[in-house]
């Protein structure tokens, strides 16, 4: 699917993440050295996947796919902005 649907390389170092139909689960892909690796995070979180309905990928930040690993929307305006620490002197 990722190869033919999208015209991705699914060996790529990239993680392809699937949500079913009803936007409740989540399915992630990734090539792992000598094979695939498919992931199904736990627990019944709502996910909400806003996108095009044509299905169409759509890349997202590492901090996105926390979000919705957490159960959030990728547009989570509430979210705590990004801490970086710095040296004081």
């Amino acid at each position: 699917m990722v190869q033919y649907s999208f015209a991705l390389d699914p060996f790529a170092n990239a993680w392809f993440v699937f949500c079913n139909r009803h936007h409740n689960q989540l399915k992630i892909l990734r090539w792992d050295t000598n094979g695939f690796a498919v992931l199904s995070p736990a627990g019944a979180r709502t996910v909400s996947v806003a996108g095009d309905a044509g299905g169409h990928p759509r890349a997202v930040t590492r901090r996105q796919l926390q979000w919705l690993l957490d159960g959030l929307t990728l547009e989570q305006y509430q979210a705590h902005p990004v801490v970086r620490a710095s040296t004081v002197v």
